[in-house]
């Protein structure tokens, strides 16, 4: 799959930010990406190289508010492409080729007049930056959100069956109980263990992402530290998040738990050498691993009915943080 990437020179931090996509685009086997920073020096012909991307399998589009009026007034690299991939569009009604990426601004703002009627992928939002990657992926290879169920029966308009409240509920049932034995299926195999695995890995990564984002873009004092996929702490002055994972058989999610805690105070390595008060638990949940009729991951607490999605658990680690160590720095505030 080759995939070209447009997009217009904004800043040094907006390059910085398409060659990340690019990077991780290209770590995959079945992508070629097609990318200026790649391929471009001093000397080369970048009237090719343009045309080149048009070849492309899909073409992203990295859209600002500069991209528009840059393509709008057909005006350099930009403009050049972008008059490309409207003759693509209109020449070989390719639309599904074109994948246009908001990166600032909004519809009105950033998406030029011939792109208007296209669907728009968002990704403004740094600190969701992974799972929003991980959608750009599936538009890439067109496997949409929510795939069409199969088909199952077909339509006899002699029986009268099809109104039979009874057979309905039947029929929901034993869905119900077919799901259930797919899913326990599901739980006792290596595809669950994998997922379970990868849950971990998502928390991991997604977490200490949004801890790097919100120390960049706040003055808070905040801090991530891990231990592969066993550990994740998360200190700021006053606070600490924990999330520690516990697998007690290597090739089996028998017994595994997810454990999170929120305290107040610092948690310390137990080799850092420092001496801090002893941490007070305000709450703390044991959570098991499960997938819900909606074949939704979900994290189950033992102690509670309280359920929570990866998603959910990914946001409560700096929630929790942040809100409470501004709500106790607040109180030395005079004014």
């Amino acid at each position: 799959m080759k995939v070209f990437i447009s997009y217009s020179w904004d800043n040094e931090a907006h390059k910085d930010w398409v060659l990340k996509v690019a990077n991780k685009l290209e770590e995959y086997n079945e992508i070629d990406v097609i990318f200026d920073q790649y391929e471009l020096s001093a000397g080369s012909d970048m009237t090719y190289f343009m045309e080149k991307g048009m070849t492309a399998d899909k073409i992203i589009v990295i859209l600002t508010p500069n991209y528009k009026l840059k393509a709008n007034k057909r005006d350099g690299g930009v403009g050049f492409e972008y008059s490309m991939i409207t003759s693509e569009m209109f020449d070989n009604q390719l639309l599904k080729k074109v994948i246009p990426i908001i990166r600032l601004g909004n519809k009105e703002t950033c998406i030029p007049q011939y792109l208007k009627t296209k669907m728009y992928h968002d990704m403004k939002d740094d600190t969701v930056f992974s799972s929003r990657f991980f959608e750009l992926l599936r538009i890439i290879f067109d496997k949409p959100q929510v795939e069409k169920p199969k088909k199952s029966k077909s339509i006899d308009l002699t029986k009268n069956e099809e109104n039979d409240e009874l057979i309905d509920i039947a029929d929901n049932y034993n869905k119900r109980i077919a799901l259930n034995r797919e899913i326990e299926n599901i739980l006792s195999s290596d595809e669950g263990l994998n997922l379970a695995k990868n849950e971990i890995d998502k928390i991991t990564n997604e977490v200490k992402e949004k801890v790097l984002f919100y120390a960049q873009k706040t003055k808070i004092q905040i801090r991530v530290a891990t231990k592969y996929r066993q550990q994740i702490k998360v200190n700021t002055d006053n606070y600490t998040f924990q999330i520690l994972w516990s697998q007690p058989y290597f090739n089996s999610l028998q017994d595994s738990s997810l454990h999170i805690s929120f305290w107040k105070g610092f948690i310390a390595d137990s080799n850092d050498g420092y001496v801090f008060e002893k941490p007070e638990l305000i709450y703390q949940h044991r959570l098991i691993f499960d997938i819900n009729l909606e074949k939704e991951v979900i994290w189950n607490a033992t102690d509670s009915k309280l359920a929570f999605k990866t998603q959910d658990l990914i946001k409560l680690a700096c929630d929790e943080i942040i809100r409470n160590e501004i709500n106790e720095k607040s109180k030395n505030v005079k004014r």
